[in-house]
């Protein structure tokens, strides 16, 4: 840094760069939790997806297969 340069900066400008810094701070926090939001809801899409699938497999197999025995063979 070079000498005397605080003495350039007035509390002013001081102020308004660390309130730029708290600001952007908070923006890129605020990105990152809306981007975390939007990823646990398609986790949680995909996941009730799976379970509706999964359900369809099982009442397909009962549907083919109604002896227990095969059934949970076939499973």
């Amino acid at each position: 840094m070079c000498p005397g340069i605080s003495t350039l900066i007035d509390i002013g400008d001081r102020c308004d760069i660390y309130r730029f810094l708290v600001q952007a701070a908070q923006s890129a926090m605020f990105s990152k939790f809306v981007e975390t939001e939007k990823q646990k809801n398609s986790a949680w899409q995909l996941q009730k997806r799976l379970h509706e699938a999964q359900a369809a497999i099982n009442d397909r197999l009962r549907q083919r297969y109604t002896d227990p025995q095969t059934l949970q063979l076939v499973r």
